[in-house]
């Protein structure tokens, strides 16, 4: 059995804990959730005990949500908006990463097939239904049962979630997981379960109800979602009276709202946005490490079996492309090369003992000779255009470096709708993208197990018994060397062209304090406060 995980209680959220106030709290009045949305805007009855009379928060965000159910869809950007509503059992620590409790009081591996959770007493869902082991069972099997967490559960792990007590339940698995702490800090929602069996996951989506310090009052498709503080949250009121969502999808468009004060908090900013504001009166730029990570997937299963399989040329163009150089010019400094592994540091699974492929274009060419290719060969490259910041520039980059050696590449850039399609038609190839995990090893090295839908090149056996192992072991020092044993076998096989991590990129009004980026790019407003 593992060390438990317990939350000390009000005191330990201090740190992050709202500026607290005495405010006056009304009836605990129900929400009257409706199934549907009303065409172009959603609109919550407004119980007297929401309260806007405090500071207004406008965020400018870059997608309107398509819901904002975290059960049902795992996308960082729409659970931005859902977080502030409706929290989470357990959740990934801002600093270390580590799962942490937050509506669980404690958890603790009562042995490898229990995972026992125990919730903090006296919360309530806003429509007044209790946050007990029976909103938990419910909760959990939800999630389980969700086609969106399939990937990060192994089929067939999971049995269900049994009530102990008032406030106790255990996660029950059929054999031995470990990443289910990860499953839960990534979508463990607590939903009340009566109101959310009325409305459907549709209707949940667009009028959800949680035990957060805000509730939805107001949301107009493709413009603005509006949030009311909930005087009577559990752990304390919010500095903050009223959090307003802006949608501008163009990245110049809330870049200028910004400077215009027409917003406090602008997301996803590009590069070229964060030195503007960084010139000008008060504003802050906050570019700070993310989790996304940006390779090559070479295929060598189909497209470039004839030419990739040699891992002299996989490795070859690695040396061809200076990581260093594009990040320190295209991204301006703002991001970090992977050390030549797909885990970055800080990151659990990180292998301190691998370094970078450093930029060696002679090297690479005396490489591609050695594997019988003095002349270079010709493949195509796929890569988006415009699903995320200078994607399209670091393709024509990338391809260029491997021009420098003698290859022929035939770059094929793509909107993302077309990029996805490729994907599933199974005609994608050898192509770069960015993909966004949960901060948890097994989850990030079982993107290329033996039948991962990743899988373009296939890593030995051993790689995938390893994974395996690490994912039953519920003891960190036991997961720690099968790691290191993965990552290295990932850097011996040079499944991809290993590129970097950008920055995620925000402007902040100096108005604002205590905001704090995640490193999972969801708008943690915990501790956020406002100055007039």
């Amino acid at each position: 059995m593992t060390q438990s995980h317990e939350s000390s209680g009000n005191g330990s959220l201090s740190r992050r804990a709202f500026v607290a106030g005495s405010l006056a709290g009304g009836a605990a009045l129900a929400l009257a959730g409706a199934a549907g949305a009303a065409p172009g805007s959603v609109r919550s009855p407004r119980a007297a005990r929401f309260q806007d009379d405090g500071p207004e928060l406008i965020v400018g965000h870059h997608v309107d949500p398509t819901g904002l159910d975290l059960l049902t869809d795992t996308t960082a950007a729409f659970q931005s908006v859902s977080a502030q509503i409706v929290e989470q059992f357990i959740v990934f620590d801002t600093e270390s990463l580590a799962p942490t409790a937050w509506l669980a009081d404690s958890f603790q591996w009562v042995d490898d097939l229990t995972l026992e959770i125990k919730l903090k007493p006296g919360i309530t869902f806003t429509n007044g239904e209790p946050l007990d082991s029976a909103s938990a069972k419910f909760s959990i099997d939800t999630l389980m049962a969700s086609p969106s967490y399939s990937f990060f559960m192994k089929e067939g792990v999971y049995k269900e979630t049994a009530v102990v007590d008032d406030l106790t339940v255990n996660c029950l698995l059929n054999e031995p997981y470990a990443p289910l702490l990860s499953v839960l800090a990534r979508g463990g929602a607590a939903v009340p379960p009566v109101y959310y069996q009325e409305v459907g996951t549709e209707g949940f989506g667009q009028k959800p109800i949680g035990t957060g310090p805000f509730t939805l009052d107001d949301w107009a498709k493709d413009d603005h979602i509006t949030l009311l503080r909930n005087p009577e949250y559990w752990n304390g009121a919010h500095a903050l009276g009223k959090v307003t969502f802006r949608i501008y999808p163009e990245e110049t468009s809330r870049l200028a709202a910004l400077q215009a004060g027409e917003i406090d908090l602008a997301l996803s900013l590009p590069i070229s946005g964060i030195r503007q504001i960084e010139s000008t009166d008060g504003l802050q730029a906050i570019s700070t490490p993310g989790l996304r990570k940006f390779a090559m997937f070479f295929d060598t299963k189909v497209a470039d079996a004839a030419t990739m399989s040699d891992v002299r040329v996989r490795k070859a163009m690695n040396m061809a492309v200076d990581k260093v150089a594009i990040v320190e010019s295209l991204l301006e400094g703002a991001g970090a090369p992977l050390q030549g592994q797909w885990q970055t540091d800080g990151e659990p699974g990180f292998n301190p003992d691998i370094a970078m492929i450093e930029y060696d274009p002679d090297g690479a060419k005396a490489l591609l000779a050695e594997a019988g290719f003095p002349d270079g060969f010709e493949f195509q490259l796929t890569y988006t255009v415009g699903r995320y910041p200078q994607d399209k520039e670091i393709g024509e980059i990338v391809a260029s470096y491997l021009e420098q050696i003698g290859l022929k590449v035939n770059q094929r850039p793509l909107e993302y709708g077309a990029f996805s399609t490729a994907r599933d038609e199974g005609s994608m190839g050898t192509h770069q993208w960015g993909l966004l995990y949960p901060p948890d090893a097994v989850f990030n090295f079982r993107t290329f197990v033996h039948g991962s839908p990743y899988e373009f090149h296939a890593l030995p056996d051993r790689f995938t018994e390893v994974v395996n192992d690490a994912s039953q072991a519920t003891d960190p020092a036991v997961q720690a060397p099968l790691f290191a044993e993965a990552a290295q076998i990932m850097s011996d096989e040079v499944p991809l062209l290993f590129f970097h991590v950008p920055y995620d990129n925000y402007g902040v009004s100096t108005k604002v304090q205590g905001f704090t980026p995640r490193r999972d790019q969801v708008l943690w407003l915990f501790g956020v406060s406002k100055n007039a």
